[in-house]
């Protein structure tokens, strides 16, 4: 039997490939760094127990399969041997998706094409969410060892180690607030509810890409600041306050700070800003149809759909385009989505960094 690759398949293969080099160059790197920033050993155990405790629940709840447990373990271990704070923000991630997916399943079969009862994400789907906040994670634990620290944006030496932990809480939130946005805003908005297409404004049938509501939109503010509020509390928990910039001058001492509360409204504004933006690559770079005959949305323009390995799953004749173009999939707009909110909104959230006095929290 020949196994055919579909073209949507490359670019999530290519982000797995280099979250798994660089998760070999980080290994590396660990044996070779001075004790002060090597893994103490129960922060090794923790980094094999916790993701094979999550990959085990996933099987048996059915919301993951295989190749998504064994690529949950390895971003798993990944994320907890890099930073503690992101070890919350990944497993808030986990649970939180796994639950949203499991809720009005009744409602989501009528309209999903692909659905699938629990979700059942497979590693394409991992890759996707939580891809590209891994390569910034092992980055900073490639650039920096292993070692906690506060969001510390005034001092050199901690500028890019904090960039790198702010950048995988961004795109963690982003996909959680998108995750939100496509599993509970549907039904949170009710069976007769037809979304506006995001770029039209015109009515569009349930589950169209780019489709969106007013639940949607708060559905995923709540996913992002979710991530934001357990970030926010590791940090305090896990990290003594420390650090500061004085400037000395003829009559006193000025402490400055980075603040950690800003992670509340800006992880906020990510979950927001990463579902607007999926939704507007899935109206444009995304095809959406409707099958007249089942009454269904379909998401190839070639009369059939087809799964990342190219098995056909149904053929249908009767359909009408609704909008987007067949050049990304579903999963290639996630990914794109979570690697531009991780490389750029951290640029565009360094200028509005508020800044305090003393040991701001």
């Amino acid at each position: 039997m020949s196994l055919t690759l579909n073209r949507h398949i490359y670019l999530p293969l290519f982000v797995a490939f280099l979250n798994c080099f660089l998760f070999l160059i980080a290994i590396i790197s660990l044996f070779i760094r001075d004790a002060d920033h090597q893994p103490h050993w129960s922060r090794c155990v923790l980094a094999i127990l916790i993701p094979s405790l999550m990959a085990y629940r996933g099987l048996k709840r059915k919301t993951i399969d295989y190749t998504g447990a064994i690529a949950g373990m390895i971003i798993g271990m990944s994320v907890i041997l890099s930073s503690y704070v992101g070890m919350v923000a990944f497993i808030t991630c986990y649970l939180a998706t796994s639950k949203a997916t499991r809720i009005g399943e009744d409602i989501k079969r009528q309209f999903e094409p692909n659905f699938k009862k629990g979700g059942q994400r497979n590693w394409i789907q991992i890759v996707s969410n939580l891809g590209a906040a891994n390569i910034a994670l092992l980055l900073r634990l490639i650039w920096f060892g292993v070692g906690e620290i506060r969001l510390d944006f005034l001092h050199n030496e901690n500028y890019w180690n904090s960039w790198l932990l702010l950048s995988s809480l961004i795109s963690i939130s982003a996909a959680l607030g998108d995750t939100f946005s496509s599993e509970l805003g549907p039904v949170f908005s009710g069976p007769n509810t037809e979304p506006l297409l995001i770029t039209t404004l015109r009515r569009v049938p349930r589950g169209t890409n780019g489709g969106v509501t007013i639940d949607g939109f708060i559905a995923a503010c709540i996913g992002g600041f979710i991530i934001g509020l357990t970030s926010y509390i590791s940090i305090i928990m896990f990290i003594p306050t420390s650090g500061y910039w004085i400037q000395t001058t003829t009559s006193h001492h000025i402490k400055w700070s980075t603040p950690q509360w800003p992670l509340l409204h800006f992880c906020l504004y990510s979950g927001l800003l990463g579902s607007t933006l999926d939704s507007l690559m899935g109206a444009t770079l995304q095809y959406t149809g409707f099958d007249h005959n089942r009454r269904r949305i379909i998401e190839n323009d070639q009369q059939q759909i087809v799964d990342p390995f190219g098995s056909t799953l149904s053929n249908s004749f009767n359909f009408e385009h609704i909008t987007g173009r067949n050049i990304l999939n579903n999963h290639e707009v996630n990914l794109i989505m979570t690697i531009i909110m991780a490389t750029i909104v951290p640029l565009i959230i360094m200028p509005l960094w508020p800044f305090g006095f003393g040991d701001s929290y």
